[in-house]
């Protein structure tokens, strides 16, 4: 009955020996797995964030450029004597116009010089502000540019300057430039280039990330240039909402902005835009994908999990092979004690080694050749003591029949003595 519950107890030892082993590797791996994901989570993140902020870094330096170089432009144009000597006569009525201003004419030289510098738009505002004429549309009654930042800046000081320009729900890299004779100001010159996809796909090329430009007309948030599909900058639009839209009109910007877009994970960057006196014109989204960031880390990962679950297959492998290498010996070192305990004490033990194994099978071995001298001395007191026995007996029968030889007479006649 005690074999089938030993060897059940060698093979529970051999099974827990390799079940531990194969726990503490899977627990390594998991370890490395979830170390390697969690450093290159942080790793992702950071290197996002830091291509983010250069990005908005670059954005800035490439928006202002953009403006100052319209200004100097700008600036040509208004002092070309012959530009300058065209709107004069146009404006005081000397090129055959009937109404004292030739608006047709002016037009007509001013759009010619926009294309000939590549400007996307062109105003001709006179001395007060008032538009004289414009070429992106038709004008519709009087309009009036004097309220605009960047307008009065130049009406007060005569002085050249560039910044972003909202007309409408369109966003330009603009410049208010005076025009002036010897004598007299004729009025200003207002010229932009519109941020547009174009725009936007140029700062991509040089920040290496996508970006979103948005208007706030009448505090709607809209999309007017972006590297993203319109799908995409419709779901990144639904999510710049509440506290992040709110900060944005406030015009502080927005650190982060995680957005979920076609089931990839994006980070992005909201600044606001700003005019001189603080209003805010719309604001430029930089945005980069976390998961794309994650790709080399992931594969990484993938390569640990592989790895691991080779080298649990290994440890599992090992550890079996170890553990019936270590429940064997063990084994038959329990058999000799539970034969031991019948009474055999005549078994001889065929495992050495220095280890733990050896030292309790020489132990064994001591104690059964101890058990043997025992059972011999025991078995020679038991020899000797029936011998006692049996000489005791035969000595008790001798002096028996003695004492009865003597205490009887012979049988015959009487003697008379």
């Amino acid at each position: 009955m005690l074999e089938p519950e030993l060897g059940l107890a060698m093979s529970s030892l051999a099974s827990r020996i390799a079940l531990v082993s194969v726990v503490l590797v899977t627990l390594a791996v998991v370890m490395a797995v979830g170390g390697a994901t969690l450093i290159g989570q942080r790793v992702a993140d950071s290197a996002v964030t830091d291509s983010l902020s250069t990005s908005q870094s670059t954005q800035r330096f490439l928006q202002e450029t953009t403006a100052r170089e319209v200004a100097l432009a700008t600036d040509l144009l208004a002092a070309d004597p012959h530009f300058t000597a065209y709107l004069v006569e146009a404006i005081r009525g000397g090129l055959s116009s009937e109404d004292g201003i030739d608006t047709r004419s002016i037009l007509d030289q001013v759009d010619a010089r926009r294309v000939e510098m590549g400007f996307d738009v062109a105003m001709m505002l006179d001395q007060d502000g008032g538009i004289l004429v414009r070429t992106d549309r038709p004008l519709r009654g009087e309009e009036s540019r004097a309220d605009h930042p960047m307008v009065q800046s130049v009406m007060e000081e005569l002085i050249p300057d560039y910044g972003p320009w909202r007309e409408g729900s369109r966003l330009y890299s603009a410049a208010v430039v005076p025009v002036t004779t010897a004598f007299e100001l004729v009025g200003y010159l207002v010229t932009g280039m519109v941020i547009d996809n174009n725009v936007a796909n140029q700062i991509k090329q040089v920040a290496g990330v996508d970006i979103v430009f948005l208007s706030a007309a009448e505090e709607a948030m809209g999309a007017v240039a972006s590297t993203l599909e319109n799908e995409h900058s419709d779901h990144l639009i639904d999510a710049l909402s509440g506290s992040a839209r709110d900060a944005l009109l406030a015009g502080s910007p927005v650190e982060r902005l995680d957005v979920m877009i076609d089931g990839e994970n994006w980070v992005g960057r909201a600044e606001p835009i700003q005019d001189q006196t603080g209003s805010v014109l719309g604001a430029v989204i930089t945005i980069d994908s976390l998961d794309a960031k994650l790709a080399g880390h992931r594969s990484i990962r993938t390569a640990l999990i592989g790895a691991g679950v080779v080298a649990i297959l290994i440890a599992l492998l090992l550890s079996v092979l170890v553990a019936r290498r270590i429940a064997r010996p063990v084994q038959a070192l329990a058999q000799v004690a539970d034969d031991a305990a019948q009474g055999e004490y005549d078994q001889v033990i065929e495992i050495g080694g220095k280890d733990e194994v050896g030292t309790l099978s020489r132990a064994i071995s001591r104690l059964l050749a101890d058990l043997r001298e025992q059972k011999e001395i025991a078995g020679y007191v038991s020899d000797l003591s029936r011998q006692l026995e049996n000489d005791e007996t035969e000595s008790s029968a001798k002096e028996s029949s003695t004492s009865e030889a003597i205490e009887t007479p012979p049988s015959g006649p009487a003697v008379v003595l």
